[in-house]
């Protein structure tokens, strides 16, 4: 009997501000995903009448207050996090974090993808042909080092009960990063196991975090690679603008030029601050070519 092939989910979680990018890549997900996969977008609630135009049979949208406790909130007049009955109050960059640890309460999918909102697919692909290797999930290593990361091993290490000898630093953060549910869960419950409460107050301890590096620690480090049904992938999927400056139109269509096949997605980061409009023609031509 052949096994059941796992069911994907494409997780974004946005903002006011990314709307226009996050916009386009809605469109680029009913273009380029297969019909077997949705497409969610976690948004605050406050937001939600903005992103609601972007929702179809394809498309869903979800609020940041559907899925974290209720002891998490916003109140007017506070932009700068958010609060907490329980810890501290939680700024956005940890919130947002947060919220991808938590997606597992509100979707069902086996496997969760996680899409920035500046992330633009340019060819369809199913997912499952691009992240499965037999019914192992990739695990994404990426060949890139900082004090960042650093300061994110430590803590990812502390929270998981990671002795620090003989534990390499390895980057797991990058873009189209795919986990599965069940080690989620098991993740939630190593962190809750090890520090005696909560897991989101485990996490809402530290100040430089990455749900990205405590993911793939956790599978590495406690799971095991195997056990926990991955397997280690270096390839890049989405071709990212870091290395380029954008700040006029040549250096643009030089960056379009350093697309390959084997890439699926670009990936224009919002601090950029380049205004959608002035690549969105770049991306109508790669449709156009490859759907």
């Amino acid at each position: 009997m052949a096994p059941v092939k796992p069911s994907f989910a494409v997780v974004t979680v946005s903002y006011a501000p990314d709307f226009e990018r996050c916009k386009l890549l809605a469109e680029s997900t009913e273009k380029c995903l297969s019909d077997n996969t949705k497409h969610y977008i976690i948004v605050d609630r406050k937001d939600l009448f903005l992103f609601n135009s972007l929702q179809s049979l394809k498309v869903k949208i979800l609020t940041v207050e559907d899925i974290l406790p209720w002891w998490i909130f916003r109140i007017p007049l506070f932009s700068k996090g958010w609060i907490s009955l329980r810890t501290l109050p939680i700024r956005n960059w940890v919130l947002q974090q947060l919220v991808k640890l938590s997606a597992v309460n509100v979707i069902d999918e086996d496997i969760l993808v996680f899409c920035d909102s500046d992330v633009t697919f340019i060819r369809p692909f199913d997912v499952a042909s691009v992240l499965l290797k037999e019914e192992c999930l990739a695990l994404l290593r990426v060949d890139f080092q900082s004090q960042d990361i650093l300061k994110w091993a430590n803590a990812a290490k502390q929270l998981l009960g990671i002795p620090d000898k003989n534990v390499p630093v390895v980057n797991y953060v990058g873009n189209l990063i795919a986990w599965r549910r069940e080690n989620i869960l098991k993740l939630h419950s190593r962190l809750e196991e090890v520090n005696r409460t909560h897991w989101i107050q485990a996490v809402c301890k530290h100040w430089n975090i990455s749900e990205y590096m405590i993911y793939g620690m956790m599978v590495e480090h406690v799971l095991g690679i195997e056990n926990a049904g991955h397997f280690i992938a270096t390839p890049e999927l989405i071709k990212s603008a870091w290395a380029f400056p954008l700040d006029n139109q040549k250096n643009i269509d030089n960056f379009f030029g350093t697309v390959q096949e084997s890439h699926i997605g670009v990936m224009i980061h919002s601090k950029y601050k380049v205004p959608v409009e002035s690549y969105r023609y770049k991306f109508d031509l790669l449709w156009q070519q490859n759907c």
